[in-house]
């Protein structure tokens, strides 16, 4: 039997699945960007996908980035309102991040 969100291997090792809050793509978690919200209510990039906070995912392609921020997808997904700082570190952020990959 197989739960919702993750897909059995061949070594019956079960992937985890998360799904883009802006394309509704399922993919693997590692192969999407995981945005955190911080106690204090600060969003961050969690590149180690460990942080403690509500989180929310982002596949990678330059559309979704565009639009994550239209129609306050990601401040639903993190139910929290996001600051125009705040917002801009993390345009800064992912044009580095996008950069690397």
């Amino acid at each position: 039997m197989m739960t919702m969100g993750t897909r059995k291997t061949n070594t019956n090792k079960r992937i985890p699945l998360r799904m883009c809050i802006t394309c509704h793509q399922t993919m693997h978690k590692r192969q999407m960007i995981r945005l955190v919200r911080d106690v204090d209510g600060s969003v961050q990039f969690d590149s180690s996908g460990k942080k403690s906070g509500r989180g929310a995912y982002i596949c990678q392609s330059i559309e979704c980035w565009h639009n994550v921020f239209k129609n306050n997808r990601l401040e639903h997904a993190l139910k929290t309102s996001i600051t125009n700082y705040n917002r801009e570190q993390l345009v800064k952020s992912k044009d580095e991040l996008l950069d690397e990959n």
